[in-house]
């Protein structure tokens, strides 16, 4: 039976062990070889993934397309070996409040690792309170805040920057159990207002440092049946790694941290498989995650018992496939 999977948002590569070989009495027949649990991987591919979202607390609204040519690196029949490749290509996304495009390198050895890098042009169009960027890493940067900024003598504002992306996603099936978890890493350089050193990212739902990193680490363990149902729940940490620059002179350093965790479910369906099709893995996806820790969402601005919620459709496909 053909394992289901999804896509970075949620694309698993599902890996399991093969049956152990068995001794058999003599029988008219051999037993057919276990079925298959990962979709080989072709020589030379040009994968696409389409990603629209809407998000809640805080309000979001995302366009995301990748396209990468691959050229598959080896060929195995080993599930843990066989999707494998390095690919070279673009990352463009959109939403109301600014748009993004650049370039994208990535590599995968083996089916459990996917490394990857890019490297994003970013402008935001001062719709929404945005850009919304700050002092200091001690500023207020809740939803009221963004929202009041215009009254607080802080509008949003239209600029541009740059974002360098670092990613790493290990992957890996036992049985029924799916486990997955992917880190990233951005350092980010736009061209602020004058004085300011920090600024709002909606994406992550995260202050981050002007001309410096942030790190973003999303754990999930899911449930994943044989007939496209996945269920699990999702653990992310998201961290500014603010120095001294970012804030002002005699601050007190811990007010800035800005640390974030979440924890909630996760539930995606897809509705049909066609492995290296054209159109493959129309997915949807839940994520509702509550806030162990926000600065602004625990309490200060918005109510504890209001979830991070998001909803996405999501499709893949190859657009060398033929069919």
């Amino acid at each position: 039976m053909r394992a289901r999977l999804l896509g970075p948002a949620l694309a698993f590569v599902l890996l399991s062990a093969r049956a152990s070989a068995q001794t058999l009495a003599p029988a008219p027949a051999p037993l057919p070889p276990a079925p298959a649990l990962v979709d080989p991987q072709p020589e030379v591919s040009l994968w696409y993934r389409n990603f629209t979202a809407g998000r809640v607390n805080p309000l979001g609204l995302f366009e995301l397309f990748d396209l990468s040519l691959r050229l598959r690196l080896h060929e195995s029949d080993a599930d843990a070996l066989k999707q494998n490749f390095v690919g070279v290509g673009t990352t463009v996304g959109l939403s109301p409040a600014f748009g993004r495009i650049g370039v994208l390198a990535e590599i995968q050895p083996l089916t459990l690792l996917r490394l990857w890098a890019s490297y994003e042009f970013v402008g935001y169009f001062s719709s929404f309170g945005l850009m919304a960027s700050y002092p200091s890493a001690t500023s207020d940067f809740s939803d009221t805040a963004i929202r009041e900024g215009g009254d607080r003598g802080r509008p949003g504002y239209t600029t541009v920057g740059g974002m360098l992306t670092l990613g790493a996603a290990f992957q890996v099936r036992l049985g029924p159990i799916a486990i997955r978890d992917t880190f990233r890493a951005f350092w980010s350089s736009f061209d602020l207002r004058t004085g300011d050193r920090v600024y709002f990212d909606q994406t992550l739902d995260l202050q981050m440092p002007n001309d410096g990193w942030s790190v973003v680490n999303e754990g999930d363990v899911l449930w994943v049946s044989d007939f496209g149902l996945v269920v699990g729940a999702r653990y992310t940490v998201a961290t500014p790694l603010n120095e001294d620059s970012h804030f002002l002179p005699l601050e007190d350093r811990s007010v800035g941290e800005n640390r974030v965790h979440r924890l909630g479910p996760l539930v995606a369906y897809t509705f049909e498989r066609n492995p290296n099709a054209r159109f493959d893995a129309p997915t949807l996806i839940l994520l509702a995650q509550w806030h162990l820790m926000h600065r602004f969402r625990t309490g200060r601005d918005v109510d504890t018992g209001l979830p991070y919620l998001g909803l996405v459709f999501q499709f893949t496909g190859d657009l060398l496939a033929d069919h």
